[in-house]
C-alpha cells in the first residue's frame, strides 16, 4: 500500500532542507544591530590654531590647504600700519638726532679753530711779556747789587736802595702773575675741550640707546608681523586670506601635528544611540560619494567615546570649523566618537575593505563619511523562542521590583 505518492517526495524533501536550514540560520546566523553617524577622516595628531601675535592686515599668504608647514616656516605676513608708523617715528627721531651730533661737531670744530688761534696769540703775547718782564728782572737785579756797592761807599741813600728792591720784587710778581695766566689760559682750553667731548659722549650714549631701542622695535615688529608654523605639520584649514582683517590673538590657520600615519574617523553620533557605544566595536565607514553597495564599507574599530554630549563650541573646536560642526550636529543633541580605520598593506588603499576596492577612491584626511557601529549581534533563535513563549504559552517575565500598595 502506496501512502505518499512519489511526486510528493521532492516536496517533502524541499520543505525539510528549508526547515533545516531555517534552523541552521535561526541557530548560527546572526542580526546585527547598528548606530549610525557622520564624521570626517582625520590624521592622527592633535590640532593646533595659528595665531597672529597682533592685529593687522594679511598681507602675504604662503600656505594651502594639505601643504606641509615646517616649524619655523613664515605662513602669513602681516601689515601693521600703526606700529608702521610708530618704527618711522623713531627712525626719523634717531636720523634728527645724528645730524644734530653732525652740526655740533662742525659747529665745534670752527668754535675750537677760533679759541685755539686766540689762545695761541694770547699765549705768544703772554711769552713776550714774560721774557721781557725776565729781561727787566735780570737788569733790576744787577742794579740793585750795583747799589749795595755804592751804598757800601755812601754814594747812594738807604731809600734809593729800597725802592730798586721794591721795583724788583713788583717785577718778580709780574712774572709770576703772568706764568699764572698762562697756565690758566691752557687749563680752561683744556676744560673747555673737555665739555664738549662730554657732551658729545652723552650724545652718542643717546644715539647708542636710540639704536638699540629702534632694533629691538624692528625685532618685534618683525616677529609680530610674521605669522610663523610653532612646529612640524599640514595646514587643516585656513581660516584667513589675502585682504583679511585679524585681531591679536585671532586664528589664521589649523595645523595638525604629525603623529604617526594611522587615518581615523572623528564622527558625531546621536546622544540617545551613543551609550550603546564601547571601545573595541567593529565600525564600518563609507566615504561620501560612494556606493556601500558597489564597493562596500572600510573597516574600523572604536577607539574612544565622549562620556557627555558635546556642545557647539566643543564640537567646533573638535573639528576646527564650525560649518561642519553645525551640519555633523543637526538640532539633536550628539556624542563624540573617534574610530582608528584597520591597516591592511596588502590593500592598494592600506585600509581593510568588505568589498573590492576602487582604484580612484580617495581616502585622504578632510573626507567626509557615514558610520555604522555595530553595538549588538544575536542568534536569530534568541529572538523567536522568548516570542513562543510570550505568545503561545502565555509566559510573562515578573516585574523585579512590583510596586507596594499604598497604606498607612
Amino acid at each position: 500500500m502506496q501512502l505518499i505518492a512519489p511526486r510528493w517526495w521532492i516536496a517533502v524533501v524541499a520543505v525539510a532542507f528549508v526547515c533545516c536550514l531555517s534552523v541552521y540560520w535561526g541557530w548560527y546566523g546572526r542580526i546585527y544591530t547598528k548606530v549610525n553617524g557622520s564624521g570626517m577622516m582625520v590624521r592622527s595628531g592633535e590640532f593646533r590654531d595659528v595665531v597672529s601675535l597682533s592685529e593687522g592686515i594679511i598681507q602675504h599668504l604662503n600656505i594651502s590647504e594639505g601643504a606641509p608647514a615646517p616649524e619655523g616656516d613664515i605662513l602669513a605676513v602681516l601689515s601693521l600700519p600703526l606700529e608702521q608708523i610708530e618704527l618711522d617715528h623713531y627712525q626719523s627721531r634717531l636720523k634728527s638726532m645724528k645730524e644734530d651730533v653732525a652740526g655740533l661737531h662742525r659747529l665745534t670744530e670752527t668754535h675750537l679753530k677760533q679759541r685755539t688761534a686766540l689762545t695761541s696769540r694770547i699765549a705768544a703775547d703772554s711769552g713776550r711779556i714774560m721774557k721781557d718782564l725776565n729781561r727787566l728782572l735780570k737788569q733790576l737785579t744787577e742794579l740793585y747789587e750795583k747799589y749795595q756797592s755804592f751804598r757800601g761807599r755812601g754814594l747812594v741813600t738807604e731809600s734809593e736802595t729800597v725802592n730798586v728792591l721794591q721795583n724788583m720784587l713788583n717785577t718778580e710778581v709780574s712774572l709770576i702773575r703772568q706764568h699764572q695766566e698762562t697756565v690758566t689760559q691752557e687749563m680752561g682750553k683744556l676744560d673747555h675741550e673737555h665739555g664738549f667731548e662730554r657732551e658729545f659722549w652723552q650724545k652718542d650714549r643717546e644715539i647708542r640707546e636710540s639704536q638699540q631701542d629702534l632694533a629691538l622695535r624692528m625685532a618685534q615688529m618683525i616677529r609680530r608681523k610674521h605669522i610663523v608654523s610653532h612646529s612640524n605639520g599640514n595646514i587643516v584649514n585656513i581660516h584667513k586670506h589675502i585682504g583679511d582683517h585679524v585681531a591679536g590673538g585671532e586664528a589664521v590657520c589649523t595645523l595638525q601635528r604629525p603623529d604617526g600615519d594611522g587615518l581615523f574617523v572623528d564622527a558625531v553620533i546621536s546622544a540617545a544611540r551613543i551609550k550603546t557605544v564601547r571601545e573595541g566595536q567593529m565600525v564600518h565607514i563609507s566615504p561620501s560619494d560612494t556606493e556601500p553597495s558597489r564597493i562596500g564599507y572600510m573597516v574600523g574599530s572604536v577607539e574612544k567615546v565622549g562620556l557627555y554630549p558635546a556642545n557647539p563650541a566643543r564640537l567646533a573646536a573638535w573639528y576646527k570649523n564650525e560649518d561642519l560642526a553645525r551640519l555633523f550636529k543637526g538640532n539633536d543633541a550628539a556624542g563624540t566618537v573617534r574610530v582608528r580605520l584597520i591597516s591592511d598593506p596588502a590593500n592598494p588603499a592600506g585600509v581593510r575593505w568588505t568589498g573590492k576596492v576602487p582604484e580612484d577612491v580617495d581616502i585622504s584626511p578632510g573626507r567626509l563619511c557615514t558610520i555604522q557601529v555595530t553595538v549588538a549581534q544575536r542568534a536569530p533563535i534568541s529572538y523567536v523562542i522568548p516570542y513562543i513563549r510570550r505568545t503561545v504559552m502565555g509566559y510573562s517575565q515578573p516585574e523585579p521590583n512590583p510596586p507596594k500598595e499604598a497604606g498607612w
